[in-house]
């Protein structure tokens, strides 16, 4: 009865950190998801968080067994730096409004809470992860303007240069396209810096959950991943130019939103042809 009661008292022991932990995990991300909603999901700015914040949950959740052995004294001491500098971040950046600031907290502390009870091993296997988990922090508006606006000027253009080359009537005004009697305005959520991270993160949670069988095959894959985004993304408002000039604006609109769904399920197609073309590459040479 005595043993009993002691491995009981040890079990208790050893959930309380893990659950002390697990509450100020969810302190931390119900203010921020709060905070992010209303002041960039809302606006289609960094859309992709909240898709990131869930997958990044279920790769934890699947992968469990890896925090079964707390890591090592080293391990940990660096893992408790880690989420005691997230908590500065976040109370920084909530009472200054620097949501940046904030967003850094919720990889700083899954960095840390892998390294306290899981190890080096631990991190090793979730470092996609953790490093995707960057995708949720929102990029200052300079930083963002100076990598938006050029990659929808390049979009925009592209799409012009192949609609003149098809014979249409097209003409291009920075980042507005005017085809025959119609003109659009390539928005930021549909093209650009928005749309790229979505879609890379996509590609990045694409391999953590279907990895390739070698290190070079996932380099070859990680490489990929960025043309293959932009050129999905390319796809989208080439398609939305030529519904607009077909059929009307109003038409283009009835199908906007949907385009953005048919986009995700297109860089998922291409992701898969190029896991399949990589690993079959991969898979001659080891022979």
């Amino acid at each position: 009865m005595i043993a009993a009661g002691g491995g009981d008292l040890r079990r208790e022991k050893d959930w309380l950190p893990l659950a002390l932990l697990g509450a100020g995990l969810a302190l931390l991300l119900t203010p921020f998801a709060i905070d992010m909603f209303e002041q960039f999901w809302a606006a289609g700015k960094n859309g992709q968080a909240p898709v990131v914040l869930i997958a990044a949950g279920y790769a934890y959740w699947i992968n469990r067994d890896l925090f079964a052995h707390p890591g090592s004294r080293r391990d940990r001491r660096l893992g408790y730096a880690a989420i005691v500098l997230a908590w500065i971040s976040f109370v920084l950046g909530r009472a200054g409004a620097f949501y940046q600031l904030e967003g850094l907290a919720v990889p700083l502390i899954a960095l840390g809470l892998t390294l306290v009870l899981g190890g080096a091993a631990a991190l090793r296997r979730m470092a996609l992860i953790n490093i995707l988990l960057l995708a949720v922090v929102p990029l200052p508006g300079s930083l963002a303007d100076a990598v938006l606006v050029p990659l929808k000027e390049f979009i925009t253009r592209g799409v012009v240069e192949l609609l003149a080359r098809l014979g249409y009537p097209v003409a291009v005004n920075g980042v507005v396209i005017s085809i025959g009697f119609v003109e659009l305005q390539i928005a930021d959520a549909c093209s650009g810096l928005w749309s790229m991270v979505s879609l890379v993160a996509i590609g990045l949670l694409y391999l953590f959950f279907l990895p390739c069988s070698t290190r070079r095959a996932s380099l070859l894959f990680l490489l990929a991943v960025v043309p293959l985004a932009l050129f999905t993304n390319f796809i989208r408002v080439l398609s939305l130019v030529l519904i607009a000039y077909h059929g009307g604006t109003a038409r283009e609109a009835q199908v906007h939103d949907a385009a953005a769904y048919l986009e995700v399920a297109l860089s998922l197609l291409l992701f898969a042809l190029a896991h399949a073309a990589i690993e079959r590459l991969a898979g001659r040479r080891h022979a």
